[in-house]
């Protein structure tokens, strides 16, 4: 009888640690996922940001070398 218990208690064991591992990559992707979001928003962020400079900046040394 005290082996078929070991069994038993064995394999509750090996369940809750598959069920734990897989909770923690589901975690560790969603993370991944939120990061991977985060720094591809700010790559856009920041060349819509450079864009809007160098036009300006265009702009500002188109206007001075305009012939009067």
């Amino acid at each position: 009888m005290n082996l078929i218990q070991k069994g038993h208690k064995n394999n509750t064991h090996r369940a809750l640690s598959g069920v734990d591992s897989s909770i923690i990559l589901i975690a560790n992707v969603l993370v991944a996922a939120t990061l991977g979001f985060v720094v591809i928003n700010m790559g856009f962020s920041t060349a819509q940001k450079a864009k809007t400079t160098i036009s300006s900046t265009m702009t500002t040394a188109g206007s001075s070398l305009e012939v009067e």
